[in-house]
């Protein structure tokens, strides 16, 4: 189940941009101290919908911009994006003396019949720069998550929980053609983005 929250309640501002003028200071003849003069120009921000997600247990937060399935995008009001669709392949085995060539994409689970975010298959660690996780993407292969008749739903935190899930046969796990651009841009360990400003009360699903 997707999260999308009112942009009056919850948006991110995102710096574009580095333009700024130099600051420069010189000594005037006779004065007692020196004067500066600065001046910094605003950057222009976007605001965006923040969504929240879960990631071995731990609550994350994305955004979401681009979608292979045109009543998704129209649904979320995102890009539609066909070609995305063309990333679904199976990973190239490494050949000898080859490396293996891996998909770009990881798996986000969606849930058809419960109140909860989303589970992604990986994220940054930490966010930022300096994440060392091989296996993050922004690219996603969404997989529908439906709890069987008779199941009382309750929140799965992690793509372990959900595959013990299926495994017991509480939940029909059914893997879908839609590829989603949702990158993540904060974390309550790590923080936001270089840049990314959160503004409200962030959810807690």
């Amino acid at each position: 189940m997707r999260i999308l929250l009112s942009i009056c309640a919850l948006s991110l501002s995102i710096s574009q941009g580095f333009a700024a003028d130099a600051v420069k200071s010189r000594a005037v003849k006779g004065a007692t101290a020196a004067t500066a003069a600065t001046a910094a120009s605003a950057a222009p921000t976007v605001e965006l919908p923040l969504l929240a997600g879960w990631y071995q247990g731990k609550l994350l937060y994305y955004i979401s911009t681009d979608m292979s399935d045109q009543a998704m995008a129209q649904q979320t009001g995102t890009n539609y994006v066909p070609r995305l669709s063309a990333l679904i392949r199976a990973p190239q085995p490494a050949q000898p003396g080859q490396p293996g060539q891996p998909s770009a994409l990881d798996r986000v689970y969606k849930f058809t019949n419960a109140e909860q975010g989303s589970v992604f298959g990986s994220a940054p660690e930490p966010l930022g720069a300096r994440s060392t996780s091989d296996s993050y993407t922004p690219l996603w292969q969404v997989y529908m998550v439906t709890w069987r008749t008779g199941v009382t739903p309750h929140v799965l935190h992690s793509e372990e929980e959900i595959l013990e899930a299926e495994e017991k046969r509480r939940i029909d796990l059914v893997p879908t053609p839609i590829i989603v651009n949702c990158p993540i841009v904060y974390s309550p360990n790590d923080g936001a983005l270089s840049g990314v400003r959160v503004h409200g009360k962030l959810p807690v699903r």
